[in-house]
């Protein structure tokens, strides 16, 4: 794929800097006085992963979930943009690229660890506590509102993620992650149509941008380290 010239070149993060070497006295206190830090109950929660794809989405997800262990302990919730006047076949084929349970999201379902959730078509998507929450879609935007709700719910904890898609849906979704501590990241060259992951990198939101493999393996590393 040609490199665009708006593209944007990775930014590696640095788990050990000094300011993460606290002791755990001095990280209590913190979390203490610190009302956006999450809590012990957010805690005992799974971490939730937020995907949002458009576009050749479906092929960047499936190499994800191939390189994913089925033991990370986190929640993987993919939001798509899709036909609202088709049945999506989106949990029958990713149920072939990963042993962790695949299903397609219904009202109040709760998040659980190991386990993978697809937005139903002609829907709205926001998570609550751990619990799903559908709503008919009424904005051209579906993977915006799902990141934005995933920062309110899961504050320092949330992660988002964008892989392949047209436009610039979900760039304000990790805006949101990044202002509340959490952790993004793009897809790069790799992607079948860039625009979407672009745009996000540009606005300054992205943590880290590779390939689908290399956010499995940072996600990996990511859960081993929370």
């Amino acid at each position: 794929m040609i490199r665009g010239p708006g593209w944007v070149p990775s930014r590696t993060l640095n788990y050990m800097t000094s300011n993460h070497k606290k002791s755990s006295s001095s990280l209590k206190a913190t979390a203490a006085s610190d009302p956006d830090l999450p809590s012990e109950r957010d805690r005992s929660r799974p971490r939730v992963v937020g995907v949002g794809a458009s576009a050749g989405g479906l092929e960047a997800f499936t190499r994800l979930l191939k390189r994913l262990p089925t033991t990370t302990g986190l929640g993987f919730v993919l939001v798509q943009h899709l036909n609202p006047n088709y049945k999506s076949a989106l949990t029958q084929i990713l149920s072939r690229a990963t042993a962790m349970p695949v299903c397609e999201v219904t009202n109040n379902l709760r998040v659980d660890a190991d386990h993978v959730y697809v937005i139903p078509p002609n829907t709205s998507l926001r998570v609550a506590h751990g619990v799903l929450k559908l709503k008919s879609r009424t904005s051209s935007r579906t993977i915006d509102p799902f990141l934005e709700s995933l920062a309110r719910d899961q504050r320092g904890r949330a992660v988002g993620v964008l892989l392949s898609g047209l436009a610039t849906d979900g760039t304000l979704g990790l805006k949101a992650i990044k202002a509340g501590g959490g952790i993004t990241f793009a897809q790069d060259e790799s992607a079948e149509h860039t625009s979407m992951a672009c745009n996000a990198i540009r606005a300054g939101w992205v943590d880290f941008v590779l390939s689908p493999e290399g956010i499995a393996e940072e996600l990996t590393r990511l859960a081993k380290h929370p």
